[in-house]
């Protein structure tokens, strides 16, 4: 299902540009020459800031007893009390190539006293280049123990971006991983590649036997589902086991997906957008071919969505937003509200809170608040409360 920008009356741009001048910020922004989303003002919502001053802040995980952990893109993991503020250096991670750096992390749900952490980074390889990697360890007071790799890419490469990767773990204990194409769109489509795809493991690193490619020829067993360009978020449904994940396309081409096992959603066969530089089609112009999934929601060239972090909405602190899902972007300011039909995603409504910047992950707490993770050099960790 296709979603293209609604036009706006000549009123409604008046009055967003108004409130946009009286709050500071810059509502029509522009991000690689499209308009960024007209974002909606919070009348009955306040920001509470837990945490500043971070180096590139990326995931957010809350431990058992309720502190959370928080990754920072140079490659640190800090430890943060319930309330915030001072977060301390957590010690014991393996080396972090910077070009890359420390992403998603998750915590097991069932680690006890010493929780399983989780973590997704990129490995220093030979010469100036980096392979993504999934590590884990047990969190005793500061110190990782027992650190162990359970997943890397055997093939190495230079920073080219597109690196991904966001953790989840599904309703049955499987851990799910989302891997970009490091720009080499070309390897996206073979299954003996796991650039632009969705893994899925078990807990220690193992393939799980009923994985869809597992036996096939050629094919890596750990591979779900392909057809990605750089995946960052992810949302797994409890109840089916099905992921909805987050794409950042290129001009244009931002998207949603609704991933089944053994799903292809067509990356580089098939995008909403075009390139980016001059726009030329990419592939043979398709938005859509039998055989490979389309998206859920998807957004034009003249809207700047980028889409990061995923959430689905449960909490009885935000009656209205229950049965959603939320989407963290990267550009506006914003998070979007997004309406879940079925296996489509509809009415994406944009809403402010606050001067969030670049919002890489959401996140509920124990608590049932939402947390939010500002990705700028001087990061914020924020919760989002009614008044």
């Amino acid at each position: 299902m296709g979603l293209v920008a609604a036009a706006r009356s000549r009123r409604r741009w008046v009055v967003a540009a108004v409130v946009a001048a009286l709050l500071g910020l810059g509502v029509l922004a522009l991000w690689k020459g499209r308009r960024a989303l007209e974002v909606l003002v919070l009348t009955d919502m306040k920001v509470v800031t837990l945490a500043d001053g971070l180096d590139t802040p990326w995931s957010l995980a809350f431990l058992p007893d309720g502190r959370w952990l928080l990754s920072e893109r140079p490659g640190r993991l800090r430890l943060f009390p319930r309330q915030g503020g001072p977060g301390a250096l957590v010690q014991g991670l393996p080396p972090v190539w910077p070009a890359g750096g420390l992403m998603g992390i998750v915590v097991a749900a069932d680690g006890g006293d010493l929780p399983w952490v989780y973590w997704s980074y990129m490995e220093p390889a030979e010469g100036d280049t980096g392979r993504n990697a999934v590590a884990r360890g047990r969190l005793r007071g500061t110190q990782l123990e027992a650190v162990e790799v359970i997943f890397r890419d055997p093939q190495a490469g230079p920073d080219r971006g597109a690196f991904g990767s966001r953790l989840a773990f599904g309703p049955q204990g499987h851990l799910f991983v989302t891997l970009g194409d490091r720009s080499e769109p070309e390897r996206v489509q073979r299954l003996d590649s796991y650039r632009g795809k969705l893994l899925r493991l078990l807990p220690d690193g193992r393939v799980p036997p009923d994985n869809p490619f597992v036996g096939r020829a050629g094919a890596l067993d750990a591979i779900w589902a392909l057809g990605f360009r750089d995946p960052q978020g992810i949302a797994v449904d409890p109840a089916s086991g099905n992921a909805w994940v987050s794409d950042h396309g290129p001009l244009g081409g931002d998207e949603i997906n609704l991933v089944k096992p053994g799903a292809n959603h067509g990356w580089p066969l098939v995008s909403y957008g075009c390139e980016e530089h001059r726009c030329t089609p990419i592939g043979d112009g398709s938005r859509e071919k039998p055989g490979l999934a389309p998206a859920a929601i998807w957004w034009g060239e003249d809207v700047a969505v980028p889409p990061s972090a995923l959430l689905r909405m449960d909490s009885p602190r935000y009656p209205d937003w229950r049965g959603e899902l939320l989407l963290g972007t990267l550009q506006g300011q914003a998070l979007l509200r997004l309406r879940v039909e079925g296996e489509q995603l509809t009415d994406p409504r944009p809403v402010y809170a606050g001067r969030a910047q670049r919002t890489r992950d959401l996140q509920l707490g124990p608590d049932g608040w939402l947390y939010l993770v500002t990705n700028t050099p001087d990061g914020r960790v924020l919760r989002l409360e009614p008044r």
